[in-house]
């Protein structure tokens, strides 16, 4: 247990995470889910995210990174394992015997995967518009696949893409999911997982794409939906939270922060909150708003390293906890704000953060 000697914290909601999990399924129907839980779920914090998704009944997830399968499997012997990301030739041995899925998706870790000596487990990963890691041309497609088929050391698990463009780009995205299945209507036979759509696509064209088995959830699985209206009902399940630790007068003309990026227009009551960029609240970020007991507050001057500033009024006191992102001012506000995605937002919290995990209404 991590002891706290600084009030400030990030309150991860489990009880959300399920809930979400249950209104993707039930936009789905029989398909399934897998959680993407890489980036330390999101900064989410991967094993206990995993231990609840575990005592829940899933038995599968997908990660990037091979170091990302190995802290799974320290903690999970029997999960299964997707690595999206790239593998080396040289790491094959390792996912062999840990039986993780590994996407082939180029010709030489094909060949290194024919030619290793031993099992292993295969997703074939198809570009279709992403331009990112898969095989483009359908001859290509079909000689991999048949390469799996047909050698006797690969289990050849799932074959998958990508969208590029699920959160803006109707047209592309139809064009993305008639490249997939012209390509798997020309295979001899599939294999036992087909998946295409990620958070944005499972809610807006899954409904809409065929012989898919599995979709993979990402951003919305954590409560954040960087897509059009119509929303699906998913909750933000972490709450990044701190406590005032001084308030303060700041006088008609008075300046504040570095580079004095604040002065007071009329006498005014300041708060400082041990929090800033170090812990992932981005610099640009300043300007916006946070939540004190319900109620929206304005930042005000500079984000330092490890404190920023609120106008507050004389209904706050001291130690009353600050919502930075919560269901007030969320992670898509602060995305808007930004111009950026609340993938950002989330993986930016840092490690420093303390995460509290806890179930409804306790936090």
């Amino acid at each position: 247990m991590v002891i706290e000697y600084r009030p400030v914290w990030a309150d991860v909601d489990l009880d959300r995470l399920w809930h979400n999990v249950k209104v993707a399924q039930a936009h789905i129907g029989k398909k399934q889910i897998i959680p993407v839980v890489k980036a330390n779920a999101y900064g989410h914090g991967v094993i206990e995210v995993m231990t609840w998704l575990y005592e829940k009944g899933i038995r599968y997830c997908a990660v990037v990174m091979l170091q990302e399968a190995l802290e799974l499997r320290a903690a999970f012997p029997d999960l299964g394992i997707l690595i999206m990301g790239s593998v080396r030739p040289q790491d094959l041995e390792i996912c062999s015997r840990h039986q993780f899925d590994i996407s082939i998706y180029h010709k030489p870790l094909l060949d290194a995967a024919k030619a290793f000596n031993g099992p292993l487990k295969c997703h074939l990963k198809v570009d279709t518009g992403m331009a990112r890691y898969g095989f483009v041309e359908t001859a290509d497609i079909l000689d991999a696949a048949k390469t799996l088929m047909t050698s006797p050391h690969i289990e050849w698990t799932g074959i998958f893409s990508h969208f590029a463009t699920a959160d803006e780009d109707e047209q592309f995205v139809y064009r993305q999911i008639k490249r997939f299945v012209e390509v798997l209507t020309q295979l001899p036979e599939l294999p036992p997982m087909i998946h295409l759509a990620n958070s944005a696509g499972t809610f807006r064209f899954e409904p809409d794409i065929p012989m898919t088995t599995h979709v993979r959830l990402g951003l919305s699985l954590y409560g954040c939906v960087n897509m059009p209206d119509p929303k699906p009902p998913v909750r933000q399940v972490t709450r990044l939270r701190g406590a005032i630790s001084q308030i303060k007068l700041l006088k008609q003309g008075e300046c504040l922060g570095y580079g004095q990026s604040y002065c007071a227009g009329q006498d005014e009551i300041i708060a400082l909150v041990p929090i800033g960029y170090a812990d992932g609240i981005r610099r640009a970020y300043r300007d916006h708003q946070v939540a004190i007991n319900g109620r929206i507050y304005p930042m005000v001057g500079a984000i330092c390293m490890d404190a920023l500033f609120i106008k507050i009024d004389d209904s706050v006191s001291l130690d009353d906890v600050v919502d930075i992102y919560g269901d007030v001012v969320t992670m898509d506000d602060a995305a808007l704000h930004l111009d950026t995605t609340a993938y950002e937002i989330m993986t930016a919290i840092s490690l420093r953060v303390p995460r509290r995990y806890v179930k409804g209404d306790s936090r």
